[in-house]
């Protein structure tokens, strides 16, 4: 029942594709920093300066998190594309906010941000993600 009234409304259709594809993309990235901030710990439990290998590690997190963000919003929204932007925009965004809020090179900023990129990207045209309304393609398929 609530498949069949996802499948004619797309615009709640797009709205569910979204959350859930951000709460499970942010599951991901959050998990790969914490793995990673723990392989990385200093002995002793003090503060140190975040390694080069730690920022790698995060950058390919947040890139990884994007791509599951992207894929899972255009598997659930009819491979609609901006639904695949969107949430690799907002696992950029979650970058960004964990890169500000921890002493980090200036220079995981870029790589944040091309990382989530490279990720929507890469769902977007391996999912074959279309920028035409799912609308507008039942109403052309008639």
């Amino acid at each position: 029942m609530i498949a069949i009234f996802l499948m004619r409304y797309t615009m709640l259709r797009s709205i569910i594709a979204i959350i859930v594809a951000v709460v499970a993309g942010m599951f991901v990235a959050r998990f790969f920093e914490i793995v990673v901030g723990a392989a990385f710990a200093p002995a002793g439990g003090a503060q140190g300066a975040v390694t080069a290998g730690h920022q790698l590690l995060l950058v390919v997190g947040w890139t990884i998190a994007a791509f599951a963000a992207a894929a899972l919003s255009l598997l659930i929204g009819k491979r609609w594309a901006p639904l695949g932007w969107l949430g690799a925009a907002t696992i950029c965004l979650l970058a960004v906010i964990s890169i500000a809020s921890a002493a980090v090179s200036w220079l995981l900023w870029p790589g944040a941000i091309a990382g989530a990129g490279f990720g929507g990207w890469s769902a977007v045209k391996l999912l074959r993600g279309d920028y035409t309304h799912p609308a507008r393609r039942d109403l052309s398929a008639r």
